[in-house]
């Protein structure tokens, strides 16, 4: 998320309305949902943590490290978030 749009969304109110400029130009913004409990996000970050995107960010800096990992589905699943 750019700078802009992250200012504005954690000054807004649910419901505000605004116009941002960033280097892309301008952007009407409604806030339309406040944030939002773990509870709610759960499945969002068990889902980001299996991504294959978050692996590859993930396994890039462990190498980078110079460590070898793999993710242990099994081990995952009985983790209790």
């Amino acid at each position: 998320m750019v700078a802009e749009y992250e200012d504005w969304a954690f000054s807004a109110a649910v419901g505000d309305t605004g116009i941002v400029k960033t280097d892309y130009g301008f952007h009407v913004m409604q806030l339309m949902k406040g944030p939002s409990g773990f509870d709610e996000l759960k499945g969002t970050i068990i889902d980001t943590l299996r991504d294959e995107e978050g692996n590859r960010t993930i396994t890039e800096a462990v190498e980078a490290a110079g460590l070898d990992w793999k993710l242990n589905e099994n081990v995952f699943k009985r983790v209790k978030i």
